[in-house]
Formats: structure tokens, C-alpha cells, sequence
């Protein structure tokens, strides 16, 4: 059975886009026309496949045939969702950069003082410091999502994926 984008090429760059933003797309409804022209709303997630170089070899893509009416009416619930994780996201933002900030700086002062010799203290309040900035760069991410992209975290429970999200 061949199939065609309802919306043509447009759809397939659209695709493409995210797919080389992100090297991967999850949960992408999408309208596809069978071969008698009987229009079928699907689900999709294509991931990018790289060899062991880092070499892009294809993509495998995964889709599932979804009722369109259920599908609609999850679009509509969209904009609630995308402002309750931004409004989540922003308030994790706040919460946690407030006490990391002195824990950072503190860190970091420490390991100017030319006073502190012992190298594994040294090699600790690096540590606190890396983890530190990794901690502060999560929280930025999260505060500058606008489209959230969630994943099975357990069976039944699904959670934000940081880095698929834009």
C-alpha cells in the first residue's frame, strides 16, 4: 500500500526539520492518504540511526493508526498542558537555582583560596562545582521549554524529556 502526506512535501520537510534539530520525532500526529485516497491519522516517532563513527545510516520510524476524533481532541488539550509544564518548569527554575547559586559560588570560592592545599578537597569542591553547573543547565532548559515532549518513564508513567523538548 503506498501512501502520501496529506499535506505533501510540506509535511516531510516539516519532518525533516525536526528530525535534524533533534534526531528524533515522538508522538507526531500526521494525516496520510492511502492508496484509494481514504485519508488515516497516525502517530509517529521516527528516531535518527548513526553508525559507530556518529555517521547518519537512516531512521527508523514507527507508526500507529489513531482515531482522529480522540486524536483532535488531544490537540485542543495542548496549549493547557504546554502552559502547565512552562509554568511548572519555571517554578523548578526558581526553586532550585535560589539555594544552588550560593552552593556554586561558595564552591567556587573555595577552590580560588590558594589556602586549601589538600587535594582531595580540591578534587570534591570540583565535583560540587561540576555537578553544580550541570544542575544550572537543566533548570535553564527547563525553563526555556515551549513545546514539552514526554516519555515512558515506567510502565504507566511518563515524564518530560529535558532534551527532545524545545
Amino acid at each position: 500500500m503506498s501512501c502520501f502526506f496529506e499535506h505533501g512535501n510540506t509535511e516531510l520537510l516539516r519532518i525533516s526539520a525536526f528530525l535534524r534539530r533533534r534526531n528524533k520525532v515522538q508522538n507526531y500526529k500526521v494525516v496520510i492518504l492511502a492508496r484509494e485516497g481514504r485519508k488515516i491519522t497516525i502517530n509517529l516517532s521516527i528516531s535518527v540511526m548513526r553508525n559507530s563513527s556518529g555517521n547518519v545510516m537512516g531512521a527508523l520510524g514507527i507508526s500507529k493508526e489513531v482515531d482522529a476524533e480522540n486524536f483532535t481532541e488531544y490537540d485542543l488539550n495542548e496549549p493547557e498542558r504546554v502552559t502547565a509544564v512552562v509554568e511548572t518548569a519555571v517554578a523548578v527554575n526558581h526553586a532550585i537555582n535560589n539555594p544552588l547559586v550560593p552552593v556554586l559560588g561558595n564552591a567556587q570560592f573555595l577552590l580560588q583560596d590558594e589556602r586549601i592545599k589538600d587535594e582531595d578537597i580540591r578534587k570534591r569542591l570540583r565535583i560540587i562545582v561540576k555537578n553544580a553547573l550541570r544542575i544550572r543547565d537543566i533548570t535553564q532548559k527547563l525553563a526555556n521549554i515551549t513545546h514539552p515532549v514526554t516519555k515512558e518513564y515506567l510502565k504507566g508513567t511518563r515524564m518530560l524529556d529535558i532534551d527532545a523538548s524545545t
